[in-house]
């Protein structure tokens, strides 16, 4: 008897560390249990999520190339992994449909959307370019001086208003996920801005790539650096509350 809970401790111990091997402390793959999983896929945010089990060999061979993709995409979209062996985490791998290993699913809109599976090559660029299309675009494309003019003085948008004027052709991954996270609280644009002629008519200054918002008919340049962590703070103090978006769906 004791022999037997000896070599099942030596096992669960093993599984530990083969599981750690995959994605130790320190990696930007965040490890998710049962009671976790339904809390952070909670918010209406884009996430990717790996099934995973100790002993798979295929897991093995994906951890570095998800790892990679996770540290390029972080802080934009979270990468997390479910050990699918853990007994506690099995209604969870069972709920998502999970028959094999690895299963890497996109969350676009949290548990409030459907999930979608992968299905292509395993390497970090692969991963990479699938999840960008994965997150929902709620970003308005404005082509030229008119229909910016237009958007920012309608009527029919009653959010706050960020506009992203840039020389570059095509839409950032940033926008695209501020977009989304800020979904009826803030209403997003982009505009081609490659002459500077949008960003003359409206006074803004010669900066390549700059930030624009409105709310109550107050403009607000902003003077940060262009990054997830410097936009967030200054998005959260202009948005419509959740509350309030809350009550307004009803």
């Amino acid at each position: 008897m004791r022999a037997t809970a000896a070599l099942a401790t030596i096992l669960l111990a093993c599984a530990e560390l083969s599981l750690g091997a995959l994605f130790g402390s320190k990696s930007p793959v965040k490890m998710l249990s049962g009671p976790d999983f339904h809390r952070v896929l909670a918010e209406e945010k884009t996430s990717v999520v790996a099934f995973v089990a100790p002993w798979c060999g295929h897991c093995k061979k994906l951890s570095p190339e998800y790892e990679r993709a996770a540290r390029s995409l972080s802080p934009l979209v979270p990468f997390y992994a479910v050990d699918c062996d853990a007994e506690e985490n099995k209604p969870v791998c069972g709920a998502q449909g999970v028959k094999g290993f690895p299963t890497i699913k996109s969350f676009p809109k949290g548990l409030k959307g459907v999930p979608h599976d992968y299905n292509q090559e395993r390497s970090a660029n692969a991963i990479i370019e699938w999840v960008k299309t994965e997150v929902p675009n709620r970003v308005k494309v404005l082509r030229g001086l008119e229909a910016v003019n237009d958007w920012i003085n309608s009527d029919e948008v009653k959010q706050p208003k960020a506009l992203l004027l840039t020389d570059k052709k095509q839409m950032p991954v940033l926008w695209r996920v501020l977009g989304a996270n800020y979904f009826k609280r803030i209403t997003f644009a982009i505009a081609k801005d490659e002459d500077q002629s949008i960003s003359d008519a409206l006074m803004l200054g010669k900066d390549k790539t700059k930030v624009v918002t409105w709310k109550d008919g107050e403009r607000t340049l902003f003077d940060g650096t262009l990054n997830y962590d410097s936009l967030t703070p200054f998005f959260d103090d202009i948005a419509i509350p959740s509350s309030k978006r809350s009550k307004d769906e009803l």
